[in-house]
């Protein structure tokens, strides 16, 4: 049964929602359950820099287990990360920088997605920040030689 106000829930509405649990860590299961399924219901109209923000605030969460972002970016937000990587990450490397920093710290290693990071690394034909291109190689480097990577020695044209 739908309530009053809920036709009008945007996916940034939940998005904002479930950030605020996590970040405070206060409110019920119950409540984080009920944003949590708008998320995902919705979650093809978040953006990449949301995915962001979503992690982000799941840092500061002491209630669930990291796991549990990572099945909902699997389950619900990897088709949309995909969907508009070309313009919204492709291009911005800010963007992609910050996401490459918070799937390592999620410690969520999905292969297509590092596949496209570094297929979106390896045609960059300018550097604009010496910052980024420095982390960019430095993790690149990490994966390239670490047998454990999925990438063990598969980047080395990359590099």
């Amino acid at each position: 049964m739908i309530t009053k106000g809920e036709k009008n829930i945007t996916a940034r509405y939940a998005m904002g929602a479930v950030c605020g649990y996590w970040k405070l860590n206060i409110g019920s299961a119950k409540g984080l359950q009920y944003w949590e399924h708008y998320l995902k219901s919705q979650a093809q109209d978040l953006h990449v820099l949301d995915v962001i923000e979503l992690c982000k605030s799941f840092r500061d969460n002491r209630t669930h287990h990291r796991d549990h972002l990572k099945n909902i970016i699997t389950n619900n937000l990897k088709q949309m990360i995909l969907k508009n990587w070309k313009d919204e990450v492709e291009f911005n490397q800010r963007t992609l920088y910050d996401f490459m920093i918070e799937l390592e710290n999620l410690e969520y290693f999905d292969k297509q997605i590092w596949e496209l990071i570094f297929e979106t690394i390896s045609h960059k034909k300018r550097i604009n920040n010496i910052t980024y291109f420095t982390y960019f190689h430095k993790k690149m480097e990490q994966f390239n030689s670490d047998p454990k990577s999925p990438f063990f020695k598969k980047l080395d044209q990359n590099i």
